[in-house]
């Protein structure tokens, strides 16, 4: 029996000393674009990977192993004002779509780069085992993180 024991603790050491150091880059405001990520990081939290995300987004509750850098990209106060008719009449419309989508990506990553936290981490020497990041249509600027 003390045997058994011995050995689960130490499996148990040994996956909480090869938890991997995750960095997550979500600077994107809409919450539907967060909801899928998130449950995905917090379950890699728990699982003993230490993850550092930068977000608009606070997590709802604290998780060990889980550092959250608050960003902002000033498209928050944009979605806060949109009312559902609004949005659907700009999908609705191809080229209003389009010109909106390329605008609302710029500045997501205008203010990105441009905020102090990341600036520091683009500076920073640290390194991560793995990068997650949002990049879709007009987003492609967020890859360079992909070096870390």
């Amino acid at each position: 029996m003390r045997l058994s024991l011995l050995h689960i603790m130490l499996l148990d050491v040994i996956f909480l000393v090869m938890g991997a150091k995750i960095l997550a880059i979500l600077p994107y405001s809409g919450k539907s674009h967060f909801i899928f990520v998130s449950s995905v990081l917090q379950a890699l939290s728990q699982r003993g990977h230490h993850i550092i995300e930068y977000s608009p987004h606070p997590p709802s509750k604290p998780t060990p192993n889980y550092t959250h850098v608050e960003i902002h990209t000033g498209f928050e106060n944009t979605i806060k004002n949109w009312t559902f008719q609004e949005f659907i009449e700009i999908c609705n419309n191809d080229a209003t779509n389009i010109e909106v989508l390329w605008e609302i990506t710029y500045e997501v990553c205008l203010h990105t780069f441009q905020n102090e936290a990341i600036q520091e981490l683009l500076d920073s020497d640290q390194h991560y085992d793995l990068v997650i990041t949002e990049s879709t249509f007009g987003q492609e600027s967020m890859l360079v993180f992909g070096h870390r």
